[in-house]
């Protein structure tokens, strides 16, 4: 269900999986839960920056691993 609400089904599974829904009220019910909640925590949730600090380290560490691949 979750790679339906994100349309990342094959076009040929994504209309076997629509049909079903049309058949099946109790699949159709909780697709549309899903897809609610999914709508709900995107659109709650904010992307917050990371700290500098955190950028900072984790571009250090990429470039002494980067290094030691040399």
């Amino acid at each position: 269900m979750y790679l339906a609400s994100d349309n990342q089904l094959e076009d040929d599974v994504a209309i076997h999986f629509e049909q079903h829904l049309e058949k099946c009220p109790h699949c159709a019910g909780r697709f549309q839960a899903v897809v609610h909640v999914l709508t709900l925590v995107r659109k709650r949730c904010r992307r917050v920056p990371a700290p500098q600090g955190l950028i900072v380290r984790i571009r250090q560490h990429i470039r002494i691993v980067e290094e030691g691949k040399s």
